[in-house]
């Protein structure tokens, strides 16, 4: 096994991956590993609210390769064995539960650009970038990075940022459940297993941009997978750490 190199962007199969503890944590575990992936758990973080502190992509950020970013207040807990293997840096400031202090690590990085509100985000997941200021807080939730030159997103002014960098762009309506909010994100509910599949948490039987989504998967020869036969459903995202 290697580490992935590209954050999120697995150039073989992903065989490792994170993801936050949540109430389907244990079900998307097992459904994934039913695809050979092993998932591990990274801990609630308490500096946030519900259901935000059970986000994965809130608390931490891979840098690729062997470093990830943590929020500074989780040095205390006990992490999953899999970051043994990496080089752990802290954000330089603690995350706190209001907005805009949760998203210091809600970047998101396709290949040398990163998506962020670059006032809030913390500065060292900015090195090495070419830093897209964008409104939406919430980038990394927001964008299924579908490769180096491709996403998904709910949001127009992250279309719009995206497009004007020559990026192919899927511009969907808000349809992906999460608890406690109105909607939830494509970003939080999807993650790249290999350059052939995209996962999926549910199904995309009721979303009303179902067909748009598979058609711009399959023009990149892309298959979908549905890791439970719920509807689409936002857990802070699946971050894979190592590929085969």
């Amino acid at each position: 096994m290697n580490f992935v190199a590209v954050p999120h962007l697995s150039n073989t199969r992903s065989a490792y991956v994170l993801i936050g503890a949540g109430k389907w944590s244990g079900e998307i575990q097992r459904s994934l590993q039913t695809q050979n992936v092993q998932c591990e758990i990274l801990p609630k973080n308490t500096s946030l609210e519900a259901p935000t502190c059970d986000h994965a992509d809130m608390s931490l950020f891979h840098f690729g390769g062997n470093r990830v970013i943590l929020d500074r207040s989780m040095s205390s807990e006990i992490l999953p064995e899999i970051l043994n293997e990496f080089q752990i840096e802290y954000t330089e400031k603690p995350l706190k539960s209001d907005y805009p202090q949760d998203i210091l690590l809600n970047a998101a990085p396709v290949g040398k650009y990163l998506f962020c509100n670059e006032k809030y985000t913390d500065s060292s997941v900015k090195r090495g970038y070419s830093v897209i200021n964008i409104r939406q807080g919430y980038a990394k939730c927001s964008i299924c990075i579908v490769d180096e030159h491709s996403i998904i997103t709910e949001d127009p002014s992250v279309a719009s940022a995206a497009e004007g960098l020559g990026m192919d762009v899927c511009l969907i309506r808000k349809a992906v459940e999460i608890e406690r909010f109105d909607y939830g994100f494509i970003g939080g509910a999807s993650f790249r297993l290999s350059p052939k599949e995209m996962v999926f948490t549910g199904n995309l039987d009721a979303h009303p941009d179902r067909g748009s989504i598979i058609k711009f998967l399959d023009r990149r020869g892309m298959k979908p997978i549905f890791l439970t036969d719920r509807p689409i459903f936002d857990i802070g995202g699946i971050i894979p750490l190592m590929q085969e």
